[in-house]
């Protein structure tokens, strides 16, 4: 497997295949905070359609006021619809 940012998921899955595991830092929410200093980012839905395996989630859920709604949230949008990739 490899650690790929957000903006090379969809290349790095079309070319490599789905054999490789691919995992995915730079997770945010679409209300991303003003203080974040990520550029590069997607949400954890964008992600998987893009064809991340796996994805890195830290802020969205450490700086939230309820750290397990966020995840739970997190994990509902990634589960609700199949992945489009």
């Amino acid at each position: 497997g490899i650690l790929a940012a957000p903006q090379e998921l969809y290349y790095l899955r079309k070319t490599l295949g789905a054999e490789l595991k691919i995992i995915t830092p730079s997770i945010r929410l679409e209300e991303k905070s003003e203080n974040d200093d990520q550029k590069r980012y997607l949400t954890p839905r964008k992600a998987r359609d893009l064809g991340a395996d796996y994805i890195v989630v830290g802020r969205p859920i450490i700086e939230a006021k309820d750290p397990l709604k966020a995840a739970e949230f997190i994990l509902g949008e990634i589960k609700n619809d199949p992945p489009r990739f």
